[in-house]
Order: structure tokens, then C-alpha cells, then sequence
């Protein structure tokens, strides 16, 4: 398989965001959900690549409004 992984660690978020990971994790517990949609694999928090890029896109054309 090529390309980039399916799915992101919290740390992987983190360091692309250049974010801590416990700022990415208290995301998850907000009242308001905030953050990339994840998916629990196995009881393990994933981030789906694709899901994720499309979540800083919005987030890039947002911050144009």
C-alpha cells in the first residue's frame, strides 16, 4: 500500500498541527465537539487521514470568513 496511512494517532494530529496532545485529546471532551471526527479501532482513538485533511480545510476556509 502507498500513499499516506489510513488512519492518524493522536500524536500524529498533534505534531501536524504542531498542537500538544493533550490539547487534541481534551478536544474529544468538549460540550461542543471540536476537532477532526475520529473513530475508536480496537478501544484506540483514530483519525481518518482523509477526514482529517478535509477538517483542516474547513478550518483554513473559515478563518476567511
Amino acid at each position: 500500500m502507498t500513499g499516506s496511512p489510513r488512519y492518524m494517532t493522536t500524536q500524529d494530529v498533534a505534531d501536524e498541527l504542531q498542537l500538544k496532545k493533550r490539547t487534541v485529546e481534551n478536544w474529544r471532551y468538549l460540550s461542543t465537539p471540536y476537532g477532526p471526527p475520529y473513530v475508536r479501532i480496537r478501544g484506540e482513538v483514530r483519525y481518518p487521514t482523509e477526514k482529517f485533511n478535509e477538517w483542516c480545510a474547513d478550518q483554513d476556509t473559515n478563518s476567511l470568513s
